[in-house]
C-alpha cells in the first residue's frame, strides 16, 4: 500500500483523469473516501488522521493500492480485489476508532471505481452531492452534511473527563457511562490539562501510565490550576504505597485495573456538581 502525501491532491486529480479516460480499466479497484470533521474546540483532527492511516495500512499491507491523503480532513483509498463487504468493515472500525474520542466525527463511503465511476469522481472533486452506487442512490455530501445532532442529557448531567492511554480502555467507559453523564476524553498528559481548561468537569478519571507527563504530574498540574479539583486514579497497579502515595498527592480515589461500572457510576454521583 503506497501512502501519498506529497502533492497528494495533484496525484488525486491524477487518478480522476485516469477514471474519466477508460473506467473499464479499473475492473476490481475499490474506492474508499474517508471524510474527518471535529465537532468540537480541542478535538484533534491531526491525531485521528494519522490513527487512521495506520489502520488502513494495517489492513491493506500487502494490496496493490494507494492512500491518498489530501489533507488531514480527507483521504481516498484506492485497492484492488477487496470486496464491498471488506471495504465497508474496514470504514467501519475507521469511524469506531474516530468515536473512541470526543469530538470527532468520521464520514465514509465505499464504491467500485469501474462501476460508480461517476459517484468516485463526484467524491473526490465534490463537484455532486448525490452518489450513485450499485445498491442505488445515495444522499452523500462531505461538505454540506449537518452536523449529528448530540443525544439530549438532562441539566444536571456531570461532565466527566476521562484521561487515557490505550483504546480499549476509553471504549470501554465510553460505552459504560454514554448514558450516565457528558464525557469527554484525552490520550495524553498535555491533551487533559487543555480539556480541563476548555470543558470544566465535575470529576476527572486519570490514568497513571500514560506517554510523556505520567497521570502523577498531571494530577499535580490539575490541582495547581483547581486545588478543588476531583480527581480519581486509574491504575493497574494497585500497591498499597501507590494507592496512598496519590490520595496524599490530592486524588480523591483510586480504581483499580480492570475496574466495575459500579465504581464508575459511585464516584460519579458522589462529586460535587459545577463549583
Amino acid at each position: 500500500m503506497q501512502v501519498i502525501r506529497e502533492n497528494a491532491k495533484q496525484q488525486l486529480m491524477s487518478v480522476v483523469r485516469a477514471i474519466r479516460k477508460s473506467r473499464e480499466s479499473w475492473e476490481d479497484w475499490k474506492c474508499l473516501k474517508i471524510d474527518i470533521q471535529s465537532l468540537e474546540k480541542g478535538a484533534s483532527v491531526h491525531n485521528a488522521s494519522t490513527a487512521i492511516c495506520r489502520v488502513v495500512q494495517n489492513h491493506m499491507k500487502e494490496n496493490d493500492g494507494m492512500l491518498i491523503v489530501a489533507s488531514d480532513n480527507d483521504l481516498a483509498v484506492f485497492c484492488k480485489n477487496l470486496s464491498d463487504n471488506m471495504m465497508q468493515n474496514i470504514g467501519r472500525q475507521i469511524a469506531l476508532l474516530a468515536s473512541y474520542d470526543s469530538g470527532i466525527v468520521v464520514d465514509f463511503v465505499v464504491l467500485d471505481v469501474r462501476r460508480d465511476a461517476e459517484g468516485v469522481i463526484d467524491v473526490l472533486t465534490d463537484d455532486g452531492r448525490r452518489i450513485l452506487s450499485h445498491n442505488g442512490v445515495i444522499d452523500y455530501d462531505f461538505k454540506r452534511r449537518r452536523k449529528p445532532e448530540k443525544q439530549m442529557l438532562p441539566a444536571n448531567t456531570k461532565r466527566v473527563l476521562l484521561v487515557e492511554d490505550d483504546a480499549v480502555t476509553r471504549w470501554i467507559v465510553r460505552t459504560t457511562l454514554k448514558n450516565e453523564c457528558l464525557l469527554f476524553t484525552a490520550q495524553t498528559g498535555a491533551a487533559a490539562l487543555a480539556a480541563y481548561g476548555n470543558y470544566k468537569p465535575d470529576i476527572v478519571f486519570l490514568d497513571i501510565d500514560l506517554p510523556g507527563m505520567n497521570g502523577q504530574h498531571v494530577l499535580q498540574s490539575i490541582l495547581k490550576i483547581d486545588p478543588g479539583a476531583q480527581v480519581v486514579m486509574f491504575s493497574s497497579h494497585n500497591s498499597l504505597n501507590n494507592i496512598t502515595d496519590l490520595l496524599d498527592e490530592g486524588a480523591k480515589g483510586f480504581i483499580a485495573k480492570p475496574f466495575n461500572r459500579d465504581r464508575l457510576l459511585q464516584y460519579i454521583q458522589d462529586c460535587p456538581k459545577a463549583r
